[in-house]
């Protein structure tokens, strides 16, 4: 009898420890199998973020690929300037160097002027007959534009003293054509263009090299007569001078008030157009070619006409 309870005992200590080790078995699987399952979640997370990461790294090769491959079409010399049609005998060319006067805080136009026709003169560099340098002309460099400078390398700071719309632009005019002067001596022709017009780059350049003179003023006349004078100009918004002019205007100075008395000062007019005119006027021997037949002009108040 006492043999017969000791065995039911032993009994159920066996099912409960036998219970026990199951209830601990089955825990423990179902712990493991919801971290395996973390686990799992989190290596395909890690899969996918790999995946992402090596997507965004090939597309930012491809995009160095695309910006060297454009980079690789125009040359930087040592003066980090653009010098287009560098796989060429450029010594044997005549150089052109442009200033494109924009805005600071306007870079959609100057991503549009690369985007077309800067374009065009990369795309054309082996039909055209100039060896060709351009700048964007900022009066002064911000923290954007200095980014953007460093992308392209095509930006020149005024760092003139006037600021505003259409406001002492004569210093923009001088300042640009002292920088011609000082840094690209070989120039033959030296052009200030806004960044809002669109140049037809075989035809002007073809043109140009047509008309080219040291004492070439060239470009959309207004007013009457052969020679310069305050009403007689040449619109700033595409103008271009001859080697000669552009030294005679370098070598004088500029004043930039309306009171300047001393003889032979550059004194401003507040429109590049008309400063320029004015300071060209003392010398007879300017060749004054106007294009107003090939050229398209809409002033401000003619698109309020036509639109």
């Amino acid at each position: 009898m006492k043999y017969k309870k000791n065995a039911r005992k032993r009994d159920v200590l066996c099912i409960i420890t036998f219970s026990v080790i199951l209830f601990v078995h089955i825990f423990y699987h179902e712990k493991c199998t919801r971290r395996l399952q973390q686990y799992e979640i989190r290596f395909h997370q890690i899969v996918e973020e790999h995946q992402n990461r090596q997507l965004q790294q090939k597309q930012l090769f491809k995009e160095k690929s695309r910006t060297s491959k454009i980079t690789a079409e125009i040359q930087i010399t040592s003066q980090t300037e653009y010098n287009i049609t560098h796989n060429r005998k450029v010594e044997q060319l005549p150089h052109l160097v442009l200033g494109i006067l924009s805005l600071t805080e306007d870079p959609v136009r100057r991503t549009a002027v690369r985007a077309t026709w800067i374009s065009t003169l990369i795309r054309l560099k082996h039909q055209i007959p100039f060896r060709i340098t351009y700048k964007f002309l900022l009066d002064k460099p911000t923290n954007d534009s200095l980014n953007e400078n460093n992308v392209y390398k095509d930006i020149l700071y005024l760092n003139v003293t006037h600021h505003g719309y259409a406001y002492k632009y004569g210093e923009k005019v001088y300042k640009w054509y002292k920088y011609v002067h000082e840094n690209y001596p070989d120039a033959v022709l030296g052009a200030r263009i806004d960044d809002d017009v669109f140049l037809c780059v075989p035809q002007m350049l073809n043109r140009l090299n047509e008309l080219k003179s040291p004492i070439l003023y060239y470009g959309w006349k207004h007013g009457k007569g052969n020679k310069p004078h305050r009403d007689c100009s040449i619109d700033e918004m595409f103008v271009v001078l001859g080697r000669d002019l552009i030294k005679r205007i370098a070598d004088r100075h500029y004043c930039g008030s309306f009171t300047c008395t001393n003889d032979g000062d550059l004194v401003e007019r507040n429109y590049g157009s008309t400063s320029l005119s004015v300071w060209l006027s003392i010398y007879k021997d300017v060749y004054i070619h106007a294009d107003n037949n090939r050229m398209i002009f809409l002033a401000e108040e003619r698109l309020r006409e036509i639109f």
